[in-house]
Parts: C-alpha cells; sequence; structure tokens
C-alpha cells in the first residue's frame, strides 16, 4: 500500500487563483465605501491642487509671439535652392543650412534691429533701450557689483544713445552682448531667445518665431531680424555685380549726356557752315565727327555692359517669398478656469490613489 509523503505540497490548481467577479464586485465597494469615509480629505487634496494649479496660472506671465513663415529661392549654376522660415534650425539646400541658421541670430543681423529706433507704447528709442526695461536688465544692472578692475564694464543706469557700433566704449559692446543673448540665445548657456528659426525639411519652409511680453515689440523684432536678414544676404550674394551695374548706370548716364552735346555741336557746326566750302570748316566737322563716333562707341559698350548685369542680376538675386506671417501676435497666457478644473482633478485623483493603496497594503499586512 502506497503512503503519501508527508512533505509533498498539495497539487496547485490555478483556478485557485482566480478572483470570481462576485470578489471583484466586493472588492470595488470596499474602495469605494473607503473614499467615501475620505471624502473630506479627497475633497481637500483637490483643493489644494486646484489652488496650487491656479496661482501657478495667475503667477504665470502674458506673452505674445509674432510668427513668419518663407521661403527663398536662388537660381545658380546647379539650379539649387534654398528655402527659409525664420524661429529654430534653419536649412538651406546645396548652400549649407549652418550658415544661414548661424546668420540669423549672429551680431551682424540681430545689432542691426536692436540700435534702430522705433515707437512702443509711445516712446520712441532703440528697440535695445524697450528690451532693457520690459526685461528689467536695468534693474539688475544696478545692483551688479563690479570690482575697480572692471569699472569701465559698469552698466549702472545704462542705455544706448547712439547706434555706431563702431565708436562704443566697452560697457556698451557688453551691454549690446547681453541684450543679444536675450533675443538670440546663447550657445554655451543652452538658453534659448526671444526670436528662433526653424526649418521643416518636408516643407522645405522656414520659420521665425518672436516672443516677448510686449505685442508690439514682438512685431517689430520679427520685422526687423527678417528685412536684416533678407538684406544682408542679397548683398552678400550679388553686391558685387550690383555696384558695378549701379557705377556702369551712372557711366552710361553721363556718356548719353556727352554724346547729346556732341551731336548738337556737330549739327550747329554743320548749319554755321552750309553751303561753304573751306579746309578748316572740312577739318573741323571732321574732327567733331570722330569725336561723336568715339563716344557712340563707348556709349554702345556702357550699354552692352549694363545689360549683361541687368540680366547676371535677374538670373543671381535671392528670391524672398514670405508664406504666412501673423498680423497680430498670439497671446499666450494660461486660462484660470482650466486650471482649475486641471488642478482639482489631479489633487483628487492623487487623493484617492492614496486612500486606495493605504486600504490595499493594511488589507495585505492584517491578512
Amino acid at each position: 500500500m502506497n503512503q503519501q509523503n508527508p512533505q509533498t505540497p498539495p497539487p496547485y490548481y490555478y483556478q485557485d487563483d482566480e478572483i470570481t467577479l462576485r470578489e471583484l464586485i466586493l472588492k470595488m465597494q470596499e474602495f469605494g465605501k473607503e473614499l467615501w469615509r475620505k471624502k473630506l480629505w479627497i475633497v481637500l487634496v483637490g483643493l489644494i491642487g486646484a489652488g496650487l494649479f491656479v496661482a501657478r496660472a495667475w503667477m504665470q506671465e502674458t506673452t505674445y509671439t509674432a510668427g513668419m513663415s518663407f521661403m527663398v529661392t536662388e537660381n545658380d549654376r546647379n539650379d539649387q535652392s534654398a528655402f527659409l522660415n525664420l524661429d529654430g534650425q534653419i536649412e538651406l539646400r546645396g548652400l549649407g543650412n549652418n550658415k544661414i541658421t548661424e546668420l540669423s541670430r549672429s551680431g551682424r543681423i540681430i545689432h542691426g534691429v536692436l540700435l534702430k529706433q522705433d515707437v512702443i507704447e509711445g516712446r520712441r528709442d532703440f528697440i535695445a533701450n524697450h528690451l532693457i526695461s520690459l526685461y528689467d536688465l536695468d534693474e539688475k544692472w544696478n545692483e551688479e557689483k563690479v570690482v575697480d578692475q572692471y569699472k569701465e564694464l559698469q552698466l549702472k543706469d545704462f542705455q544706448f544713445t547712439r547706434s555706431d557700433k563702431e565708436q562704443f566704449a566697452p560697457n556698451e559692446l557688453r551691454a549690446l552682448s547681453i541684450v543679444h543673448d536675450l533675443v538670440s540665445g546663447n550657445n554655451i548657456t543652452g538658453k534659448k531667445g526671444l526670436a528662433t528659426t526653424t526649418y521643416n525639411e518636408d516643407t522645405e519652409i522656414f520659420r521665425l518665431n518672436v516672443k516677448t511680453k510686449d505685442e508690439n515689440l514682438s512685431m517689430r523684432l520679427l520685422e526687423g531680424v527678417y528685412e536684416e536678414l533678407q538684406a544682408f544676404y542679397i548683398d552678400d550674394k550679388i553686391g558685387g555685380p550690383r555696384k558695378a551695374y549701379q557705377m556702369i548706370s551712372v557711366e552710361a548716364d553721363s556718356l548719353y549726356r556727352i554724346l547729346s552735346s556732341k551731336e548738337n555741336g556737330l549739327a550747329s557746326a554743320k548749319d554755321r557752315n552750309r553751303g561753304i566750302i573751306s579746309s578748316r570748316a572740312s577739318i573741323t566737322l571732321g574732327k567733331l565727327e570722330r569725336e561723336l563716333s568715339k563716344i557712340n562707341q563707348e556709349y554702345e559698350q556702357a550699354l552692352t555692359s549694363k545689360k549683361r548685369l541687368e540680366i547676371l542680376l535677374q538670373g543671381e538675386t535671392p528670391n524672398f517669398q514670405v508664406i504666412d506671417q501673423t498680423f497680430f501676435p498670439v497671446v499666450n497666457s494660461s486660462s484660470k478656469i482650466k486650471a482649475l478644473v486641471l488642478g482639482g482633478f489631479l489633487g483628487g485623483f492623487l487623493g484617492c490613489v492614496f486612500f486606495i493603496g493605504r486600504k490595499i497594503v493594511r488589507d495585505a499586512m492584517a491578512g
């Protein structure tokens, strides 16, 4: 007769671990009763969450975002094209994306905008001074402690009074650098600026976004960066041929005036000597005709050069095309009602999770 080993465990049936529907419903009822008993605490946590979210929304500064998307097309030997959108990272196909990205946030572009004057909030001043006041940089500078060794960099009560950067003193250059970092960001610290440029590889369009605490200032910075970038980029591409075209145009106009004068002089000489045949008259008329022919040749050459430069400029000039632009900046502000609802919901949810979790732990320890 086989005797069962008392150390052998009984057979395992997985059905024993299954929770029946009845048990699940009873457990849910227990949780419901637990939450009902703690309803005041749950409501309190929900109110705390709602209060925190509303306070955060209330303290958050309202900003205004102005945006513009555009593309730049260029006709060169390789038929390369570049599409530009003023706001984060830029890319030009076949031309070097990094060049345009860095250019849009460089001092060559940003400084030109900062040192322009404009009327904002009824006050005409440099854009840089408007930014200094708007972001309380002057208060920070007034509290700044500068050792004697760097007194020339002191910025207490500083405001820009001139736009000729070549004549700036060390403290003016330092202030310009600080405001520049505020607008374009700082690569060393990784801090983002008020103006960002991005590029969409799928649409090949660039976008510039400017976000400040003043809607008029956002628009002025947006338009200023775009205009400076456009002017500098076009001048970089066709500056030489354009100057040559201007010079040849002036020369052609001058030759035309001389040619007209010589033609009138020749006509007058012929009228004076009409019917009179003399050696002196023939020499004078021949000399005038030779001068007129020489000037006419020079004028024709100038016109030919001018026409060639016109064709070159038409083919090489980058074409900036604005796709869309915000005419009224978008207001970025947190909704107090949304913050109230979201904060109350999250607070109440966390309260429920806490009390249910506590009951599960207590039941497990009691069992």
